[in-house]
């Protein structure tokens, strides 16, 4: 498993509320797949000037689809991850599965 981290900060003058969702893409699949699934997301309260790292675990059941043979099964490569509040912000960050 991965885990990933990445640091929120409340910038307002208010308590508030955001919506982090987690995106993967899986970069080179034998079959065409979303460009960005989402595969997580955590709701988060933040007071004024609030500051937190937030976590999201990346298990190998999030990576598996049904390839070209049939099978439900995680490919070797690369893949793509977005952290954010919403689908077309966020720095992508890359990694690598390996097969055990």
């Amino acid at each position: 498993k991965i885990i990933a981290k990445v640091q929120v900060k409340n910038i307002g003058k208010v308590t508030g509320d955001a919506i982090l969702q987690m995106y993967i893409c899986d970069n080179f699949a034998s079959l065409v797949r979303p460009v960005k699934e989402l595969k997580g997301y955590k709701k988060i309260n933040l007071g004024a000037g609030e500051q937190r790292t937030i976590e999201f675990e990346i298990c190998e059941d999030m990576l598996k689809f049904y390839t070209e043979n049939g099978k439900f099964e995680v490919e070797e490569g690369s893949f793509t991850l977005w952290i954010s509040d919403c689908s077309n912000t966020g720095e992508p960050v890359e990694f690598e599965y390996v097969k055990k």
